[in-house]
């Protein structure tokens, strides 16, 4: 092994990222034999609603940023963007207009010293 290659592994064993990489290979492996199996069972994906699937994912990626003030404003600017967007314009664009609340949480984010 070249000394520059070893110099790369024990950076990336000594930050953790050779344990983090191969634990999102052995849950990425795991995920998808498990989509697999589960879906092929499915008859009918529709009947279960997949389509809620993509902002089911952005509600879990919400929850650590609404434990400040700044993250709670700009959620809820957000769904009330997109509540207001859903009968006005095409679907999938109330989600991409709410992204403009990010604005408002960067705004008081900016303010905030701490």
């Amino acid at each position: 092994m070249s000394p520059h290659r070893r110099e790369s592994f024990v950076l990336a064993l000594a930050t953790g990222l050779l344990g983090v990489t191969f634990g999102v290979f052995a849950d990425s492996a795991l995920g998808t034999m498990a989509g697999v199996v589960a879906g092929s069972s499915l008859e009918d994906p529709q009947a279960w609603g997949l389509d809620a699937a993509f902002p089911a994912a952005f509600v879990v990626l919400l929850v650590p940023h609404i434990k400040t003030r700044p993250g709670q404003s700009t959620a809820a600017l957000g769904a009330l963007i997109a509540l207001v967007a859903v009968p006005l314009v095409p679907v999938g664009l109330p989600m991409l207009l709410a992204a403009l609340a990010v604005g408002l949480g960067w705004w008081m984010q900016r303010g905030d010293p701490s």
